[in-house]
Parts: C-alpha cells; structure tokens; sequence
C-alpha cells in the first residue's frame, strides 16, 4: 500500500483492537512514513513499573493473609533486573536467604536485614492502615524515578503512577478519614490493580497529520481511504464482553442502561462504518492457534461469505519458515581414565543402582557428567512440596519399617 504513487498517510489509519500491539506496530512501520499520530495511550500495565508494582501488591496480599512469606514468592519478587539496579545489595539478600533454606519468614525474619528498602516494601505496617500502603507506594514510585532518568516512558509511567496515588490518597483522607478501618487489605489491593489496569499514558501529537493509529472505538465518525485493521480473531474482534461497571446486568435491564450483550453489536457497527468511504482495505488475523486466538473473526467470515468484498485473489496467506541452528553435539573420548571408571561397575567396585541405569539409557552423556565425572547439581532449594523422589524415599521408607516390624 506505501508502494502506492499516490498513497497519502495523512489519509491512512492503522486500527488494532488491541493495545497490546502499539509497539510492535510502530516498530513494524516503513521508514518512509515519517509522520505518525498515536490517538490511544499507552497501558500502563505494559511498562516495566507496573509489572514490579503489581508483583510487590501480589506478594503483600498472600502476606496480609498470613503470618509468614513463602521463600518462592519471596525468591520469584526479588528477581526483577530493576530491583538489583535499585537494591545494590540485593544478591547478597538473596544468598542469605538460599542459604538459611527457610521455607517460611515471619515479618522478624525479615526485618532483620539492614537494607531499608526491603524491610519497608515488606513491612506488615503496610496493611495495618489504607493511608500506610499509599504512603509506601509513593516512596516506592520515588525511588523509581530517580532509577528510571533516562527512560522516558518509564518516568512517564512512575509520574502517572504517583499522580494516581496521590489523588486516591486524598479521597481517602477527605472523604473516608472515619471509615477507613472499613477498607480491608483485601478491598484496597482490588481496587489498586483495577485503578492501575486503567491507566494509560498519553501521547503527544498533531491530530490532523500522518499515519493515524488508533483502536476501533476511537475511529468513530471517522472516514480514511486507506484502512488496515489488524489481529481480526474471534475473541478479540469483537473482544470478549467484560464486566467493568458494579452495576448488575438485572439492574441495568431494569432501569434501560446499555446491557453487555450490546457490546457486539456496538463493535459491528463501528467495523463495518469503516468500509463506507474507504479505497483500500487490509485486513489481518493470525491463525496461529492458541488459548486466546487461531480463529478468524466472525466479522471477516460475514464479509466473506455474505458479501464480494473479499475476493478469493485478493486472498494472501504469509508463513515464515523458521530455520533453527544446527546443534554442536558434545562428545566425551573414552580414554583410560574413562574406561576404569566403568570397569569398576563391571566388577561390582561400585554398585550400579537402578537410576543410574536408568540414567545410562536415556542420557549416556549424562550418565558420564554425574556418575563418571562426578559433576554435582547445585543443591536445589527445600520447598514444601513432594517431588516423586522426596515421596519415594518416604514410601520406602515406611514400607521398611511396617515390615521390620
């Protein structure tokens, strides 16, 4: 289409219905389009900050439930390449705590450290009151920024971040100071992930000029000649009716507000107003297949086979073949140092149990690392969990005993 003589990005919009696709678009872009208008925001959920914030409110809500943490919630927050930016000491922290192979830590065991920012983002004072959360939340957003300089978006996201909290702490303070013991931990973090899904950073642009790219709501009342409408699969065009509202779907009947099962038909309605005064249109779904998509959206299969829009020539089908590198074999020379070593299983030197044979006949070079070259595993980590062999041993074990007895 941008091969076109007379292709004009000023009169060329690009429609994705989902946000998630912003950056992979304009990373896609020709570099012959110089001009480009970002009408939607940018979720805050796909930056870096929100993914460290979400994770440190997951961690606390598990901990506001209990009287512990989990070493594995506490080992999966801690390993965030911006936390070891922002915490110098943070292997050393972590060293401690695989070394001490804890399964569960008190609020004591982990303000025994001298690092103040974790005994602060771990502090049960956290969910004592509303008013402590929103405090540390704006510290921790603070220490972010000073991390995040260079990174525009990043320090976009943290000032969209700190704005959020401070207008909510203020709601709070002015309008709930004497009910706030009705805010429970569990209340507060629900309203924090939802508030923060919604956040979305703005874009500075001329509205009127280049390449626009835009959801499909946001291309109402709209007219482009030149049209490309991306990720069309079921369950995403149309998407998939959400709840947002705490309104029931009872009450919305009862007092005439728009229902969820309008929700298609809104969408309908926008997809196909597009096609009105458009020249060109491109439309692109994948088929790869996945929980989440495959299948072509029932909006492309009603242009198909109810309408001539979509000739069987103007049909195109793209696949990449992936070519993978050649894997290097490893190869382990029998020599006489080798050739001992495995002599002493034939002559009954060294018992050869059933996992090492085991062993041997899915792996030999594995065989070779663990039981020939003596090459140890590093010790996994004690969790609370039964593996297969932990709950082998215990049957054996208890078999051994019942029959002594």
């Amino acid at each position: 289409m941008t091969d076109a003589q007379n292709f004009d990005d000023g009169k060329t919009a690009v429609i994705m219905p989902d946000e998630s696709l912003l950056f992979p678009i304009l990373s896609a872009l020709p570099d012959s389009i110089e001009n480009i208008n970002v009408t939607i925001g940018l979720p805050f959920n796909t930056t870096n900050t929100a993914t460290l914030i979400f994770n440190w409110l997951k961690l606390l809500n598990k901990y506001s439930a209990a009287e512990y943490i989990m070493l594995d919630d506490l080992l999966q927050f801690f390993d965030d390449k911006i936390l070891s930016d922002l915490i110098p000491s943070l292997d050393k922290f972590i060293d401690e705590l695989k070394t001490k192979n804890k399964i569960k830590y008190t609020e004591q065991d982990l303000q025994s450290t001298d690092i103040d920012m974790i005994t602060r983002l771990l502090s049960k004072n956290n969910f004592s009151n509303p008013l402590n959360l929103l405090d540390t939340l704006l510290f921790f957003a603070n220490e972010l920024y000073f991390l995040f300089k260079e990174n525009e978006i990043e320090v976009e996201a943290v000032h969209s971040l700190s704005s959020f909290v401070l207008n909510f702490k203020n709601t709070l303070e002015s309008d709930l100071s004497e009910d706030l013991e009705l805010i429970n931990t569990s209340i507060l973090f629900k309203i924090l992930m939802r508030k923060l899904n919604n956040i979305h950073l703005p874009f500075s642009g001329k509205t009127l000029d280049g390449l626009q790219v835009m959801t499909l709501m946001e291309s109402r009342n709209l007219d482009f000649e030149n049209i490309v409408l991306l990720n069309l699969n079921e369950g995403i065009m149309p998407p998939k009716p959400t709840r947002t509202s705490l309104i029931s779907e009872f009450m919305r009947q009862s007092f005439g507000l728009p229902l969820i099962v309008y929700q298609d038909s809104i969408f309908a309605y926008l997809f196909y107003r597009l096609f009105h005064n458009a020249k060109n249109v491109v439309l692109a779904y994948s088929n790869v297949v996945s929980e989440k998509n495959g299948e072509i959206s029932r909006f492309v299969q009603q242009l198909i086979y109810e309408t001539n829009l979509i000739p069987e020539k103007n049909r195109y089908y793209y696949s990449e073949k992936i070519i993978m590198p050649a894997s290097q074999g490893i190869t382990i020379y029998k020599n006489d140092e080798v050739y001992k070593k495995l002599s002493q299983y034939l002559e009954g030197k060294i018992r050869l149990s059933a996992s090492a044979l085991n062993t041997y006949i899915s792996c030999p070079l594995k065989f070779y690392f663990h039981y020939i070259a003596k090459i140890k595993e590093p010790e996994a980590i004690e969790t609370y969990e039964i593996d297969d062999l932990k709950f082998g041993s215990i049957y054996h074990l208890a078999m051994e005993k019942i029959y002594k007895d």
